[in-house]
C-alpha cells in the first residue's frame, strides 16, 4: 500500500508526520482496543476442561509419548486409566501412536541420527517410502544438513545431496532442496539465510511428515494431524485473516507469539 497526497495549486503543501510529533490519531489506542476486542471475543468461547484434556491427550497419543500419556490419564480418574493406553496397542486405529519403534525412529531424528531413523523407517516400514518420494527426499536433505552441522567436508554432502534430488516431485520438496543447497553455498552456514535449517527444531519437520506417513499406513486413512496440530494451524489462519482485515489487505507473517498473546 503507497500512500498518494495530490496537490493541484503551486501554492499548496502538505506536511508529513513521521513519528517526530504526536499523531493526531491514537495509533496506540487503536492497536490496544483491538487487541482488547480480539481478547474478549476469545474469552466468551467456552471450552470445558475436559475438551481441553483429549486435545492434549490427541497430541500426546498421535506424537507417541506414551509415558507422559499414561501419567495424564492415570492422574485424570473418571476419564480411563494407564491400562486403557495398553489397550491401544491392540486398537488397529491407534496402536501405531504407542509403539516404540515409532517413537525411536522420531527420537533418532531428534538426535540428528538420521541414517539410524532412515534404516528403521525403510526397515519397517518400506512402503511409507516407497509410495512417498517427498519423503525421501526431506530424509536425504535432513542428513545433508546434519552433515553441514558436524562440519563434514563439502563434495562429500554435494554427493549426498544429489542422491536425493530424485524424488523431487512436489514445490514444497523442490524449496527444501534449493535451500540446503543454498546453505551448502555458505563458507559459514551458521550465519547464512537459510540457517534455520540448522535449528535442531527443524528436525520436528521431517518427523511430522514420517509420523504422518506411518499413521497413514496403519490405519488406511489419508495423511492427518493432531487435534492440537491442527488446533494451531487454524488459529495462524484466523489471525492472518483478522490482521488482513484490520490493515486494510495488508496481512505479512504473524508470529505464534502474537496468536496466543494475551488468551
Amino acid at each position: 500500500m503507497y500512500p498518494v497526497v495530490c496537490l493541484q495549486e503551486a501554492t499548496q503543501a502538505v506536511t508529513v508526520n513521521l513519528g517526530g510529533e504526536e499523531f493526531l490519531f491514537d495509533v496506540e489506542g487503536f492497536v490496544q482496543n483491538s487487541e482488547t476486542q480480539r481478547r474478549n471475543e476469545v474469552e466468551k468461547v467456552c471450552v470445558s476442561q475436559d475438551d481441553v484434556k483429549k486435545v492434549v491427550e490427541g497430541y500426546l497419543l498421535w506424537n507417541g509419548y506414551r509415558e507422559t500419556y499414561e501419567s495424564l490419564v492415570a492422574s485424570g480418574g473418571e476419564r480411563g486409566s494407564v491400562g486403557d493406553a495398553a489397550g491401544c496397542e491392540r486398537d488397529g486405529t491407534r496402536s501405531p501412536l504407542l509403539r516404540t519403534l515409532r517413537i525411536q525412529i522420531t527420537h533418532r531424528i531428534h538426535q540428528g541420527d538420521v541414517t539410524a531413523a532412515h534404516a528403521l523407517t525403510l526397515s519397517h516400514y518400506p512402503t511409507v517410502l516407497a509410495t512417498n518420494p517427498s519423503l525421501c527426499t526431506r530424509f536425504g536433505c535432513q542428513a545433508v544438513v546434519e552433515m553441514i552441522r558436524r562440519g563434514v567436508d563439502g563434495e562429500e554432502c554435494v554427493q549426498r545431496l544429489r542422491r536425493c534430488m530424485g524424488g523431487v516431485e512436489d514445490e514444497e520438496s523442490e524449496e527444501l532442496v534449493e535451500a540446503v543447497c543454498t546453505l551448502l553455498a555458505y563458507p559459514h552456514p551458521h550465519t547464512s539465510p537459510p540457517s534455520y535449517l540448522l535449528d535442531p527444531a527443524f528436525r520436528d519437520t521431517l518427523s511430522d511428515h514420517v509420523n504422518r506417513g506411518i499413521i497413514s499406513l496403519a490405519t488406511g486413512t489419508p495423511e492427518t494431524t493432531s487435534n492440537l496440530g491442527t488446533l494451531i494451524r487454524q488459529c495462524v489462519c484466523v489471525q492472518r485473516e483478522l490482521r488482513c482485515a484490520w490493515e486494510g489487505g495488508g496481512g505479512g507473517e504473524y508470529g505464534f507469539a502474537d496468536v496466543v498473546g494475551g488468551v
